[in-house]
Formats: structure tokens, sequence, C-alpha cells
């Protein structure tokens, strides 16, 4: 990759993406494919930042419960691990809300030194 992430790491960055936009458009807009969402991705000497803006329901991150994967295999659950996937994958991950404006996701990937 140009900016100097591996193929699997490149990977998992998608994969946070794509998280956050289905979250977006699944519970911020309600499914609603009328409604639109920025994404704004920049770079700046080793981070590697995304930022999805959007003007839907908001949520808290610090509400979602502990999440226990025994329990989670055991239901044969499927979704709501977006959070966790993004979590993982991301080194900083910031959710700001402007009640009733919008609500901001940046997602920054740290690149290793000397990468």
């Amino acid at each position: 990759m140009e900016f100097g992430f591996d193929q699997e790491t490149a990977y998992r960055l998608a994969l946070a993406v794509d998280e956050a936009c289905t979250n977006i458009i699944k519970h911020a807009y309600e499914g609603n494919p009328a409604r639109a969402f920025d994404l704004e991705i920049s770079t700046a000497d080793n981070q590697f930042r995304i930022v999805l803006t959007d003007e839907g329901k908001g949520f808290s991150p610090s509400r979602l419960p502990r999440l226990d994967m025994k329990h989670y295999f055991e239901r044969m659950c499927r979704g709501g691990l977006g959070v966790h996937i993004i979590k993982l994958v991301m080194d900083d991950v910031d959710y700001d809300v402007a009640a009733n404006k919008y609500n901001r996701l940046s997602m920054t990937k740290y690149r290793a030194a000397g990468a």
C-alpha cells in the first residue's frame, strides 16, 4: 500500500470502515437509502485517519454492554460486533455527538516507525 500498511492491515482497515459505514446506514439512518454521510481520509506523519460524519440518530459507545464472546457464540448471534471490531483494528477511536446536529466517528491507525 502507498501509505505503508501491509495487505493484512489494509484489509483490517477496510473491514473497520465497512463496519462503521454499516452502523451509520443501519442504526443512525435506520436503513433509509436517501440519507448520506461524509467520509474523510487523511494522512499525516505516521497516522492514517478516517472520519465519518452523519446527521442520523446518535448513540453512546460507552453504553454498549461488555462483549462476552462465549455467550455470543452459544446463542449463535449475528451482528453486533461492529464497534468491537473497530476498536480492535484501530489504534484510536473517538465518537462525538453534537445533540441534534451530527455524529462524528474518528478512527486512527498508526504506521509503525520505519515502515
